[in-house]
């Protein structure tokens, strides 16, 4: 667990993944709302740890419970990519402690990896959450687009509004990839934009995930935290 000064909330950052040797990056990850044979083969042998929340949750559990005993009452989630189906997990787990959660580029239907059904968890979670989806699904046949399932109208989307109508919120970024929160314009391996483009993007976004937190009660920033806070979860 992490609490730097100056961000305005206790944070948690657990580690719920070790990376596997000779594994590619997690951009190796299928971006379809169903995966192929071949991609549930592939994931599955690269990430076959990851991918069960039975053997991750835990590791996430452990922080959370932590910080209650540090006298955090109620949590919020910023789960990037993969952190997604992991805060969906974490919401179902445990109902009454997650208030909110807000996801750049989210890969919840990882879960269709692990066997499970990606509409059936999102029916199951207890709490608004935020989509950040980037990428036009249909331009380029949807390279480096976050499925269309995230949308207003998609089919994970409206499941969290039949539960909570209104409640929830969707912002497609369509000019940068999946990965520009985190990663940025890499010059070796994925890139999910280029310069300035990313940088923007990464500002907007991180203010949208902000609005959010705030509107739920989570974060009360203090005057320096925001620059403090980006660079805290995104580096720089």
């Amino acid at each position: 667990m992490s609490s730097p000064s100056g961000v305005g909330c206790p944070c948690g950052c657990p580690k719920s993944w070790s990376p596997t040797k000779g594994a590619p990056t997690m951009m190796a990850c299928p971006r379809t709302s169903t995966c192929s044979p071949g991609e549930v083969r592939v994931c599955a042998r690269v990430f076959p740890r990851l991918l069960e929340s039975r053997e991750t949750l835990p590791m996430v559990l452990k922080v959370v419970d932590a910080m209650k005993a540090a006298g955090v009452v109620k949590f919020g989630v910023l789960g990037v990519c993969y952190g997604a189906w992991l805060g969906f997990h974490l919401s179902k787990a445990r109902p009454d402690q997650v208030v909110c959660g807000i996801s750049p580029h989210p890969a919840v239907h990882l879960e269709s990896v692990a066997g499970g059904d990606a509409l059936l968890l999102a029916a199951q979670v207890a709490c608004p959450w935020a989509f950040f989806p980037a990428g036009d699904p249909s331009v380029d046949g949807g390279v480096g687009a976050d499925p269309a399932i995230y949308d207003a109208e998609g089919e994970l989307f409206r499941k969290l509004e039949d539960k909570l109508p209104g409640k929830n919120l969707t912002k497609r970024y369509r000019e940068v990839r999946h990965g520009f929160f985190a990663r940025g314009a890499i010059k070796d391996g994925w890139k999910a934009g280029d310069g300035d483009q990313v940088r923007q993007a990464v500002a907007d976004c991180f203010a949208d995930c902000a609005a959010f937190l705030q509107a739920h009660g989570i974060w009360k920033p203090e005057p320096s935290s925001w620059k403090f806070l980006a660079r805290y979860c995104c580096g720089g």
